[in-house]
């Protein structure tokens, strides 16, 4: 979405209205009984929860987090060869983010999935017929 309204995966200078369209994009696509993905950090909590609740209002039945629970090095050295490029101190501040309030299945989530560094499933969260799940998991 940054790309479209900036011109580049870079620019960071419009936030708001990146931010407005892609809630835009959410409504019409949940609206439409459509599933929709959102592919967003979101390491506050409060990003999370007016982002479920924005997602509720429009019609979403089920609000999925996928976590990837990575020491801090690996995360920037991921980081360095994706496209999108995120200066240090961005990454460094949301790993104390998410190191102090990550997911959490009270939030408000329907499922969580926390993978490992080796992006194995390490554990899962889950609500079903009103009880609540958890499982962590021991691969290999």
């Amino acid at each position: 979405m940054r790309e479209v309204l900036t011109g580049s995966t870079k620019d960071f200078t419009k936030e708001p209205e990146v931010w407005d369209e892609v809630r835009k994009q959410i409504s019409t696509s949940l609206e439409g009984g459509h599933t929709t993905v959102l592919d967003s950090t979101l390491a506050k909590m409060a990003d999370r929860t007016a982002m479920m609740t924005f997602a509720r209002e429009h019609n979403a039945e089920k609000i999925q987090g996928v976590y990837m629970d990575v020491p801090l090095e690996i995360a920037k050295q991921r980081t360095a060869v994706r496209e999108t490029e995120f200066p240090e101190k961005t990454i460094e501040r949301m790993e104390r983010e998410l190191a102090e309030h990550g997911p959490e299945f009270t939030e408000g989530f329907d499922s969580i999935l926390i993978f490992d560094e080796k992006r194995e499933v390490k554990e899962v969260h889950m609500r079903r017929e009103g009880e609540d799940i958890h499982h962590e998991m021991k691969l290999r």
